[in-house]
C-alpha cells in the first residue's frame, strides 16, 4: 500500500483514494467541483443547465459507444441502488418519490395537496386512489400539471394523444354503436 499526500487537504491517504496521475484526493476534488458547480449555477442558471445538458449528452454518447462499459456502469448503478434501498427502504422510497415528482416540477406536498383537493380520487372517473398512487397528468407541450388520474384514464388520454377532437369522435362512435 502506497500513500500520497493530498495537495488540497494536506492529509496522507492511500493511493487508491486518488485519481490516476492526480495529486488531489477524490474527496477534495469532488468537493471542489461541487462548489464550482454551485457558483456557476448561482451566477447564470441557464448557461449552467445548457452546459450540463451538453456534458450529459457527450457522456451518454461516449458510454453507449462501448456496450461493455455501458453494461458495467448499469450493473454498478444497480448494485449501489440496491445497497441504498436495503440500508433504509423508507428513505429510499421517499427519495424515489421526490425524484419522480420533480419531473413534473412538484413536491410531495404539492401532490398531497392535489390529492386532497380531488378527495383522493381520479379527476376524470372518480376512482379512489386505494393502494396505488394516482398518476400526475400534465400537458406535454407546456409541462403544466393538470390533475391526478388513475392509470386507466391517464393511459387513455395518452392513447388519444390528448386530442379533444379524437375524444369527441370516440364518444360519438360509442353513442352510435352502443344503442
Amino acid at each position: 500500500m502506497t500513500n500520497k499526500t493530498c495537495t488540497t487537504c494536506g492529509e496522507e491517504k492511500d493511493e487508491a483514494l486518488f485519481r490516476q496521475h492526480r495529486r488531489e484526493c477524490k474527496a477534495c476534488a469532488n468537493k471542489r467541483v461541487a462548489e464550482y458547480k454551485a457558483r456557476q449555477k448561482a451566477t447564470d442558471p441557464e448557461a449552467y443547465l445548457a452546459a450540463e445538458r451538453v456534458y450529459s449528452q457527450r457522456w451518454r454518447e461516449k458510454v453507449l459507444s462501448d456496450p461493455e462499459r455501458a453494461e458495467a456502469i448499469r450493473q454498478s448503478a444497480r448494485q449501489r441502488s440496491r445497497a441504498i434501498r436495503d440500508a433504509d427502504p423508507e428513505a429510499y422510497a421517499t427519495r424515489i418519490r421526490e425524484k419522480n415528482l420533480k419531473r413534473y416540477g412538484i413536491t410531495p406536498e404539492d401532490y398531497d395537496r392535489l390529492l386532497e383537493e380531488q378527495q383522493g380520487q381520479c379527476a376524470i372517473c372518480g376512482t379512489p386512489a386505494g393502494n396505488r398512487r394516482l398518476a400526475v397528468d400534465h400537458h406535454h407541450g407546456t409541462g403544466k400539471v393538470r390533475a391526478l388520474l388513475c392509470s386507466d384514464c391517464n393511459t387513455a388520454l395518452g392513447l388519444f394523444q390528448e386530442s379533444p377532437f379524437r375524444l369527441r369522435q370516440a364518444l360519438t362512435y360509442l353513442e352510435h354503436h352502443n344503442g
